[in-house]
């Protein structure tokens, strides 16, 4: 987060000094200057490193705890529980909404909570290079608040709707898997490749609403930003003329501004997969939460 500022930095040093050789960085020259920003990357690509492996193996034991609760809770439920949950849709839920429920409370928590350091550290920034232009930013701010509380809930309610299309749409292929005898005795083969279409073409209903409703949301976004990026250069090149900032300065907030943009962008992912993970998880706690009317593992007495 330091990098914009450097840079600003260097390029108003290179006013106040006649050569490189001279040129001197708090305290560092420059070639000493950039050697400490070198090892301090290497530092920060290390633990990058060691974020990603760290959260895959946490991701992987948490999906692996989370599909063994729900099999000892599914075994343990009597018939009329099977009547009713279909096994393609018990696999899609072990299978598919397990792995969406740990991507989301594991890497995607991770992203979301770099995004807010990066956002929040540019923001600051912004503020101590330029509290003028950042009030004149900093308008844009509600309406994207709450633009993004809004869509949230709509692709929470339509991951939950894509997540049970999927579910149907496995417990269908499982049905037909297991029958294809008797589809095949009564040359039903048509019938059954009918009832299947019709449950792709659901799903694909529903992940064209989603795609429109993402594409939608980060279209305005992204319009929102290059606004405010022009809105930047346009007021910050008047307080450049009138020496309230210095070109560094300028230069190092309209990096600010890229990082605090990217860092919105990657928040509103975040926002959208941590959705998609409640969606997914409702219908894994409703399988945890489903107690047996008669419990299989315990001796029942007559009366």
């Amino acid at each position: 987060m330091s990098l914009p500022k450097i840079t600003g930095a260097v390029l108003d040093a290179t006013k106040h000094y006649e050569s490189l050789a001279t040129l001197e960085l708090y305290g560092f020259s420059l070639n000493q200057f950039l050697g400490i920003m070198a090892g301090l990357l290497l530092i920060s690509t290390g633990a990058t490193f060691g974020r990603i492996i760290i959260l895959r193996v946490l991701g992987e034991r948490l999906v692996s705890r989370l599909r063994s609760s729900i099999m000892k809770k599914t075994l343990r439920q009597d018939m009329e529980f099977y009547d009713k949950n279909k096994v393609g849709d018990l696999i899609s839920r072990l299978s598919s909404d397990a792995y969406v429920v740990s991507r989301s409370v594991t890497q995607n928590i991770s992203d979301g909570i770099k995004h807010a350091i990066v956002g929040g550290s540019s923001i600051t920034m912004m503020f101590l290079l330029s509290t003028k232009l950042s009030l004149i930013l900093l308008a844009f701010g509600p309406p994207l608040v709450f633009a993004s509380y809004i869509y949230g809930l709509k692709i929470r309610a339509i991951s939950r709707e894509l997540q049970q299309a999927t579910g149907s749409l496995t417990k269908v292929a499982e049905e037909q898997l297991n029958s294809i005898k008797t589809i095949q005795s009564f040359t039903a083969e048509s019938k059954e490749l009918h009832r299947y279409d019709d449950q792709i073409r659901e799903v694909f209903r529903i992940s064209v609403k989603d795609a429109v409703t993402n594409a939608t949301f980060f279209a305005s976004t992204g319009v929102l930003g290059n606004v405010t990026f022009l809105l930047t250069l346009g007021v910050g090149a008047h307080l450049v003329m009138n020496g309230a900032m210095t070109v560094g300065d300028l230069t190092a907030y309209l990096i600010y501004t890229e990082y605090c943009g990217s860092a919105t962008f990657g928040f509103a992912n975040f926002y959208t997969d941590l959705f998609k993970g409640a969606g997914a998880a409702s219908r894994l706690f409703e399988l945890l939460d489903k107690d047996p009317v008669i419990d299989q593992t315990k001796q029942q007495g007559f009366r």
